[in-house]
């Protein structure tokens, strides 16, 4: 998780600062004995050599000194006390010393490493690598809440670059690996609204996909996620054929929605009939065949029709109730629960 712009070696008892540049790690000169940079390269070479104490002691008074009025080498401070912080195994305290460096020192080179820290603290919080507690307890309501800011953060403090698009995948896994199909199935439409381009663009999209049928629970539920999944089928299938065949996203599986959809339909025909409302039983049926006239659900709905007399073409059809009327889901079904209940249609 370290990710330390330069290391600093011991030559003669004084510490020399080495840089990266395009041919490779250089020796950039030899700070002046006592001076605030010396005590910079002092603390990196504690950090190199697996000593995060000593260097946090070093820094900390450092920092509390100069912090109000500032010092052209706060930025490297805060990092050099952030990673020694992190080093020690407290990346919740790290982050504080990168938050000051992201807010008041955006325009440093040291920037983009702060940013990558949170990345990577955000993605061990997602992961389990770290979590938050409160008097020894495990608290996985502040653990997500950290998740969220976190990576949210990153994403929001660098619009459009690498590390924004890394942040915004791993929040959208981290919701579909907890089982909030929801937020999962919103986060990647995001993603692939917000970075078109992306390699990982078919990846989101197939996992948007599988969030939302994973959401559906059943005929006596909402369907409209279900409608929601079979579109984007159709487009991962035109815009990625090979990677739609591979995943399963197939003939098949649209069948296998379809009757989904098709059960859906028949059962709220049912709950209609169950109350006495004929005209929207009947109406309800007559889409159930005409939309989904290959499935089960249909060919039990053709059944019913003509068992009821609805299907003569002489009698004139009823008229679709107003959308407020016709609620998608039986009114007395049960509540639907949080999205960990994944559902295959």
């Amino acid at each position: 998780m370290m990710l330390l712009a330069g290391w600093v070696c011991v030559a003669g008892g004084q510490p020399t600062v080495y840089e990266l540049d395009g041919s490779g790690w250089i020796a950039a000169r030899e700070p002046e004995p006592g001076s605030d940079e010396a005590m910079i390269a002092e603390s990196m070479r504690l950090l190199a050599e697996g000593k995060p104490g000593a260097a946090r002691s070093l820094l900390r008074p450092w920092v509390k000194r100069h912090r109000k009025r500032g010092h052209p080498l706060m930025p490297q401070a805060l990092l050099a006390l952030g990673d020694a912080k992190l080093m020690a195994g407290n990346p919740y305290q790290a982050l504080f010393d990168y938050e000051d460096l992201l807010t008041f020192y955006a325009e440093s080179p040291e920037f983009f490493d702060a940013l990558e820290r949170e990345l990577e603290i955000g993605k061990a919080y997602a992961g389990g690598t770290f979590t938050r507690r409160f008097l020894g307890i495990l608290n996985m309501g502040a653990t997500r809440e950290l998740v969220e800011e976190l990576l949210t953060r990153v994403a929001m403090r660098a619009p459009g670059s690498d590390v924004a698009e890394r942040a915004h995948l791993e929040l959208a896994d981290y919701y579909y690996r907890t089982r909030d199909l929801t937020f999962a199935a919103e986060a990647y439409e995001l993603f692939v609204t917000n970075f078109p381009q992306s390699r990982h663009r078919a990846y989101a999209l197939q996992r948007q996909i599988l969030a939302n049928l994973g959401r559906f629970k059943g005929p006596r539920h909402d369907a409209s996620v279900l409608v929601e999944a079979s579109g984007l089928i159709d487009r991962f299938r035109r815009d990625y054929p090979l990677q739609a065949q591979e995943a399963g996203l197939s003939d098949a599986l649209q069948a296998r929605i379809d009757e989904s959809l098709g059960a859906q339909m028949l059962e709220a025909a049912d709950w209609y009939q169950r109350r006495g409302d004929l005209v929207a039983a009947r109406f309800q049926l007559q889409r159930l065949v005409v939309k989904h006239p290959r499935t089960v659900a249909a060919a039990r709905g053709r059944e019913l029709l003509a068992l009821r007399g609805w299907e003569d073409p002489s009698r004139p059809a009823p008229v679709e109730p107003p959308a407020a009327e016709v609620p998608t889901a039986p009114a007395e079904a049960e509540p639907d629960g949080d999205d960990s209940a994944e559902a295959t249609p």
